[in-house]
């Protein structure tokens, strides 16, 4: 596996510093205990949001949980690189991606592009002289991005004791009854569970209210003899509000669709939800 050599070459060559995406860091891989990071100091993920609990369980899983650090960062192709990140002489597991960096200004604004008050969250945009001018022959899609001279980036988050935490993408959010679902969370919970080796949430309708969404839990276990459809329901039930529940249902997959650097596909699982949901009605 992939996983596995990463490993065994990063305990060779005694690491001090390595990046990751946050599913690598699951409880599942904890078999690779036999490899040595009594070198590595610090860690950082980006590509997708990181809760506490995932950074917790991976502070551990790493290493003791205290002599190594695993914090993340934040930004976009849009932005060169990142644009926020934790200090290193102050470790947080709270799951924040840190403090804004040098040359970088960010607001969090509503759908109106009105500054939203610290606890609330909203879009992130960003002014720096790091941001791209557009895209290449391709004015529509510069104009929807900017507002101004801020760029949209379509991550939902929220400030909390002037830390910044990402919550979602703008556009991957579900709505249970008008209130919002981040998939984001409900996978970061699943990545803790012992028998998941990744798992991707998309929603789907609920057949007696098309504008609900459902979330449906698409998951590749690490050995499927030993968990259930219904055990991963109740796991994340115990773990979140009424409305975050699981109630599209758990679907157990080989492998979850991933584009060239690993981010999930989702448009090809929400097809397949719907999918699946027609052929439920016939």
């Amino acid at each position: 596996m992939v996983i596995e050599h990463l490993l065994c070459r990063k305990s060779r060559f005694l690491n001090s510093q390595t990046h990751y995406r946050p599913q690598k860091l699951t409880p599942s891989d904890r078999n690779h205990g036999f490899y040595h990071f009594q070198y590595l100091e610090g860690a950082s993920t980006g590509a997708a949001p990181m809760d506490s609990k995932l950074q917790q369980t991976a502070n551990k899983r790493l290493a003791d949980g205290e002599s190594t650090f695993i914090g993340q960062t934040w930004g976009l192709s849009e932005t060169t690189g990142a644009v926020t990140a934790p200090l290193k002489d102050s470790p947080d597991n709270t799951g924040s991606i840190g403090y804004i960096l040098p040359s970088v200004e960010i607001r969090v604004v509503d759908d109106d592009y009105r500054d939203v008050q610290e606890g609330q969250e909203g879009e992130l945009i960003i002014r720096s002289v790091l941001v791209t001018k557009g895209y290449y022959d391709n004015p529509e899609a510069t104009k929807a991005s900017f507002h101004g001279e801020w760029f949209c980036t379509g991550d939902i988050g929220v400030v909390r004791n002037g830390k910044f935490y990402v919550v979602d993408r703008k556009k991957e959010l579900l709505k249970y009854k008008g209130l919002q679902v981040a998939p984001a969370e409900l996978e970061n919970i699943l990545f803790t569970h012992p028998q998941i080796r990744e798992a991707a949430v998309v929603g789907v309708p609920a057949p007696e209210d098309p504008t609900t969404d459902l979330p449906r839990a698409y998951v590749v276990a690490v050995d499927r003899a030993k968990v259930s459809e219904e055990e991963v329901m109740e796991f994340v039930k115990a773990r979140v509000a009424p409305y975050k529940q699981l109630r599209g249902g758990v679907v157990f997959v080989d492998e979850i669709p991933k584009n060239a650097i690993g981010k999930f596909l989702r448009r090809e699982l929400r097809d397949r939800a719907k999918r699946e949901v027609g052929r439920a009605k016939l």
